[in-house]
């Protein structure tokens, strides 16, 4: 479990090991228990540096280290940023298992619609790339689909049928989403992230802010829906392009095939 600053990300306060039992099965409650102990602790002791930027202890010197030579700036606030997020390097070796066996339909059902090949990571960050997967929101399958969502992209959502646990109609469907989230938005970053957030919540922000660069909105769009979420979500799934790439040869060569083309295009 690494813990972190929710908005200035580059910031990791402790990395910590959870407890398993001989099998290497988590203990659950004993994790959760370490959890909330060390982000109690850690508030603590960010509210009293915050106030005095003075170490007392090593910890604090280790802390004060992590923010440069000018930590006050950043210590402002950091007690009320802290955020714990689980690795999920098993989850995504499970994923990965499923995606060599679904990766074939993909890549036609992306190149029909003439989407990016580097879409066919999405689902990493979705489901895990679990065609059964579904969230306590209501959201089922590869491409996570609501049912309103799913039924106005052309889906059959019933209690008989639930197209969106068929991986091929639930792709050409997530495709056709983002090709409109593009033709709103005008780039891959803004359309992928209004997979997430949402394309009109997405074109508000543009026009809050005046840019359609999604830096410029992670760092200067504020509102309570724009959360960590729907900032970190395009990071999310370049990280799941790379750790694809860098296990699935037949993923990797298709994207250097179409950096090759789009080369080809514009030299």
């Amino acid at each position: 479990m690494v813990i972190h600053d929710r908005e200035d990300v580059e910031i990791i306060w402790e990395v910590l090991e959870l407890p398993r039992d001989e099998s290497g099965k988590l203990r659950e409650p004993e994790a959760r228990e370490l959890q909330k102990a060390t982000l109690e602790a850690l508030r603590v002791r960010l509210l009293r540096l915050e106030q005095d930027p003075t170490p007392q202890d090593d910890e604090d010197l280790t802390l004060l280290t992590l923010l440069g030579p000018e930590p006050t700036e950043r210590l402002r606030g950091a007690a009320g940023r802290l955020r714990a997020q689980r690795g999920i390097a098993d989850r995504f070796a499970e994923g990965l298992k499923r995606a060599r066996t679904y990766w074939p339909l993909i890549e036609a059902a992306l190149a029909e619609q003439q989407i990016p090949i580097e879409i066919a990571a999405l689902p990493f960050v979705e489901s895990g790339y679990d065609p059964k997967a579904r969230s306590a929101a209501g959201a089922v399958g590869l491409w996570q689909l609501m049912p309103a969502t799913a039924r106005g992209l052309g889906l059959k959502v019933d209690k008989g049928v639930d197209e969106r646990l068929d991986p091929a109609a639930s792709t050409r469907a997530a495709a056709k989403m983002l090709r409109k989230n593009h033709q709103m938005l005008g780039n891959w970053p803004l359309a992928l992230t209004g997979y997430n957030h949402g394309p009109n919540g997405v074109r508000r922000a543009v026009a809050a802010v005046g840019s359609s660069d999604l830096v410029v909105l992670i760092n200067q769009y504020e509102k309570s829906t724009w959360g960590f979420a729907s900032k970190n979500f395009y990071a999310e799934f370049l990280a799941a392009v790379r750790v694809f790439a860098g296990h699935e040869p037949r993923f990797a060569e298709a994207l250097r095939a179409a950096a090759n083309e789009a080369l080809t295009r514009n030299p």
